[in-house]
């Protein structure tokens, strides 16, 4: 196995399908927060596995919950001490999958709320 085949199994068994999408939405737009049910819809994934990630993504300090109401929404934690590290590593396009890549990048994807 070559160091890129090697590396990019690498990747994909520490950031899962449904982890690196996440990651990919939270840290592409980081000022903005989602619901969960937006989550869902974008990214075309179950309720329970959005659940699950963003249970474990918070766990880690990459994600936080913000609370308006009675709604809890979700964006990623600008001050995790990881915070740059993983936003340069999406941004270099070494974990995001190309249907991730496009949710980032993709105008009409960025209606979620504006946290000032």
């Amino acid at each position: 196995m070559g160091t890129e085949g090697g590396r990019g199994a690498v990747l994909e068994a520490l950031f899962g399908k449904a982890r690196r999408r996440l990651l990919a939405l939270f840290f592409g737009e980081p000022g903005q927060a989602l619901h969960l049910l937006e989550i869902v819809r974008r990214l075309g994934m179950g309720r329970g596995a959005v659940q699950r990630e963003l249970a474990r993504l918070a766990g880690a300090g990459l994600v936080t919950r913000v609370r308006r109401g009675n709604r809890v929404y979700f964006q990623a934690d600008r001050d995790c001490p990881s915070f740059e590290q993983v936003r340069d590593l999406l941004a270099s396009g070494e974990i995001v999958n190309p249907p991730a890549a496009a949710v980032w990048r993709a105008p009409e994807n960025r209606g979620g709320l504006p946290i000032d």
